[in-house]
């Protein structure tokens, strides 16, 4: 009976990561489709000012390495809790670095 028991969490606790597993998954294909309509965006204002095309593309590809670890931490069943949130800062300082560039050529289209 106690073997059954434990038997029974164990597939629980199985379960529970799979389920975590895929909302990570999930969540990680919501920010890759966010972060893709970013890019298409900015590669749009890229074009129109010209010159920014070789740093907006050095950055797009920086982003997406880190889209690459990032996708990686969260499918990967043993990755830890740590690498997870180290990609996800990394990820995060890359937004706000796209936010920042966008108001530069914004800036820069208007003068």
């Amino acid at each position: 009976m106690k073997a059954s028991f434990e038997s029974q969490q164990a597939e629980l606790e199985l379960l529970r990561s799979d389920e975590k597993a895929e909302m990570d998954r999930r969540d990680a294909a919501i920010s890759l489709s966010t972060m893709a309509s970013k890019n298409a965006k900015l590669e749009s204002n890229a074009r129109a000012l010209g010159g920014w095309k070789e740093e907006f593309t050095a950055m797009k590809q920086v982003q997406e390495e880190l889209v690459v670890q990032l996708d990686t931490a969260k499918n990967d069943a043993a990755a830890s809790e740590e690498r997870r949130v180290i990609a996800e800062a990394k990820v995060s300082r890359m937004k706000e670095l796209y936010a920042r560039f966008s108001r530069d050529m914004v800036e820069a289209s208007s003068r």
